[in-house]
């Protein structure tokens, strides 16, 4: 809290501005020098990134089930049942699930009693998902449009610039988190949250099922006017989150301090 936070710190480097103006509000001593994934995140070219998760040259879902089991438990095989469902409409479509790095055991626990995993993929009666477990930031780039679980990678996906749609699943207890937060919070996507209006589609439990799921995956990846949109959202989402650089800045501070000292 606040009062804690005055007591444990001289400065504060915030990632968002509007915690800056809310500290700053409170008397703590508080800066913005931009998003530090900014700096972190490396745009490639989609042939490029294609080229390095060994994909086809062919139109491509990302698809990323989040990073805790739960998160993958509830997502994946609503992920995996609207692959199946876009393929059948999109024979030449490719699909790329990035679970984290070292969940392979896990994700092989999760799966539907159809599918199996055999050479860095996903089989379900002629369907394949390929799999690309720690290479989120690959799968980003290398995508026409994700599917994607709430979390930070849905900042990463606005950054990078690749058309999303968000989904989040979990237990009845989580449902009703997701239900309470509701009240207070519109949004639970980084992206809407940020531009503080809805514009990214959000399915949420009971919402996120897979024929829904299939028909708005397949408007954007079809509808180029659709993403242009997203796109055009993106640059605002970057223009809100500062410029690169708050590492630098950070530590130039950081000295700045020590050598008070």
């Amino acid at each position: 809290n606040v009062c804690q936070l005055k007591k444990a710190a001289d400065k504060v480097v915030c990632i968002f501005p509007w915690n800056q103006r809310a500290l700053q509000k409170e008397g703590l001593e508080a800066y913005f020098f931009g998003h530090p994934l900014l700096d972190i995140l490396e745009k490639e070219k989609k042939e490029k990134a294609r080229e390095k998760l060994s994909l086809q040259e062919a139109p491509t879902l990302g698809l990323l089930p989040g990073s805790r089991e739960q998160e993958i438990r509830y997502i994946l095989p609503t992920l995996l049942q609207t692959a199946s469902l876009l393929k059948n409409r999109l024979p030449t479509l490719q699909c790329v699930l990035a679970p984290p790095k070292g969940s392979l055991k896990f994700l092989a626990d999760c799966l539907p009693k159809s599918w199996k995993i055999s050479n860095n993929s996903l089989l379900n009666n002629g369907h394949k998902v390929y799999l690309r477990a720690g290479q989120s930031w690959g799968v980003i780039n290398a995508s026409d449009a994700l599917i994607v679980a709430s979390g930070t990678a849905t900042l990463e996906a606005a950054i990078l610039g690749t058309p999303l749609i968000v989904v989040y699943k979990g237990s009845p207890l989580t449902h009703l988190e997701y239900h309470l937060r509701g009240l207070r919070f519109p949004y639970i996507s980084l992206p809407n949250i940020i531009l503080g209006r809805k514009e990214f589609p959000e399915l949420i439990q009971e919402q996120a099922i897979p024929p829904l799921l299939a028909r708005l995956a397949f408007q954007l990846l079809t509808d180029e006017k659709l993403r242009s949109k997203q796109h055009r959202l993106f640059e605002e989402i970057k223009g809100i989150l500062g410029e690169k650089g708050t590492f630098k800045k950070t530590a130039i501070l950081l000295k700045g301090m020590v050598k008070q000292n």
